[in-house]
């Protein structure tokens, strides 16, 4: 994919956003752009963009990781935190991958229950507590004001462990074990 320039909001209102994405030869190149504006009558106004090196979206980060036992529904609850960009589509979103881990209760491990999805497809929760129903596992978002989410995971089966991760579109994660006790 090559860089490019766009109209973000074509059909709005004034005043209009522009979006550039330009390519890298290295994320660890800093660069420098001269962004020209021109109307018709050829009159200009221009600024310089300075971009640092090393990545520019944020660091996927996890927080505040709380388990605490349901008992109706009956279930597992665990919350945690995040500031990741929730809503971006663009250039690619953040990943989240949610894993129940089950109890040894025999030779073998059984299998873990995962749900992996982009950031901007969990689902804000439903108000009230968590419905009745037959999903092992269910992952919601809180709606929550500024850039800081709340998230959690429900989990209708008995499980020793999750384990989150999060993903960033350039390939940078964190993931959290969390026990059950």
């Amino acid at each position: 994919m090559d860089s490019g320039i766009w109209l973000v909001n074509p059909a709005g209102p004034a005043p209009f956003t522009y979006s550039a994405l330009i390519r890298r030869a290295s994320v660890n190149d800093a660069m420098q752009v001269i962004v020209r504006l021109s109307d018709p009558l050829g009159r200009s106004s221009e600024s310089l963009v300075s971009i640092a090196p090393g990545p520019v979206l944020p660091v996927p980060d996890l927080t505040d990781f709380v388990v605490s036992p349901s008992i109706n529904p009956p279930g597992t609850m665990l919350t945690w935190k995040s500031k990741a960009p929730y809503a971006m589509w663009d250039p690619a979103p953040y990943v989240l991958r949610v894993t129940a881990a089950k109890p040894f209760l025999m030779k073998f491990p059984p299998p873990p229950v995962t749900i992996e999805m982009p950031l901007p497809d969990v689902p804000p929760d439903e108000p009230g507590p968590v419905p009745a129903g037959n999903d092992p596992l269910r992952v919601r978002r809180f709606a929550s004001p500024g850039e800081q989410q709340d998230y959690y995971a429900f989990c209708r089966v008995t499980v020793a462990r999750f384990v989150v991760r999060l993903t960033a579109p350039d390939s940078r994660f964190v993931e959290q074990t969390i026990a059950v006790s």
